[in-house]
């Protein structure tokens, strides 16, 4: 496993209550341009970059697709077009967020279709087996590393047997994850951008752990992060020439894109 890139609590708060005032303060907030925190750390690429983002937007919803009637959001923010377009395979949302911000979002977004609640993943208020279907993306590595396996199981727990639950993860092992770590080190900042929150990212193998009464498969999300993309594709002939690459070779290769890409797909049937 890899350590932390935020090993101590800022201002002794836990890592939760960090990323819950991320989210209340900048992150679902708009600037006097309109553009929220989370667009502005974490989804700013380049123009050449639409059509494959618009692919790898699709990938949870055909995942979910004809998985029943209920699917839980585990961390759904500002409720982005991956989960508006997952929400409509299904009858019931339930949404479950730390940030009130997030609640009031998916609110005005799903009104009566959903179900909200305010709280913390790793004590979710649904019963065993309450929903067909979960997703999370880029959720369970902002938890503390000491509690991410206890976030998952809660996943599974609320699951139904046969349901399918979706995470986007990052793979610390992918290529260009090591290239960032070495610049960290470095500490060369001004290229990587400032770390906003908490990270902890295990290996495919810390999975495993999942494998005795659950099928895990892994499933490659995405190339490149935006922080990458902005340091090795500069241009928009690069970038046009990376994204029709990594589609192409994805397609291809998925299980070396898996170990490549910095972000995969973990998909969980539970079985029991």
């Amino acid at each position: 496993m890899t350590k932390p890139s935020s090993a101590r609590a800022v201002d002794d708060f836990s890592v939760e209550e960090q990323t819950r005032r991320f989210y209340e303060s900048e992150g679902w907030i708009a600037d006097d341009q309109g553009v929220i925190g989370e667009d502005k750390y974490f989804r700013d690429f380049g123009p050449e970059h639409a059509e494959y983002g618009a692919k790898v937007t699709a990938k949870p919803a055909a995942l979910l697709e004809g998985a029943g009637k209920t699917v839980l959001f585990a961390g759904p923010g500002n409720l982005p077009e991956s989960h508006t377009r997952a929400a409509a395979h299904f009858d019931k949302v339930v949404c479950a967020d730390i940030s009130e911000n997030s609640i009031e979002i998916c609110k005005k977004k799903l009104g009566d279709k959903g179900e909200y609640h305010l709280t913390s993943l790793l004590d979710l208020p649904l019963d065993d087996g309450a929903v067909d279907a979960a997703l999370c993306t880029h959720v369970i590595y902002h938890i503390d590393q000491n509690h991410q396996r206890q976030a998952i199981s809660e996943l599974i727990r609320v699951t139904k047997p046969g349901g399918r639950i979706v995470i986007v993860y990052c793979n610390p092992n992918a290529p260009l994850m090591l290239m960032q770590r070495f610049l960290q080190l470095l500490r060369v900042n001004k290229l990587l951008g400032k770390q906003k929150l908490y990270t902890y990212y295990y290996t495919l193998s810390w999975w495993s752990r999942f494998s005795e009464n659950n099928v895990v498969e892994f499933i490659p999300h995405q190339a490149i992060r935006s922080n990458q993309a902005k340091i090795l594709l500069p241009h928009s002939l690069m970038q046009r020439a990376f994204y029709n690459w990594a589609t192409h070779f994805e397609d291809a290769h998925p299980n070396l894109a898996v170990k490549l890409w910095p972000y995969l797909t973990v998909k969980i049937i539970r079985l029991s």
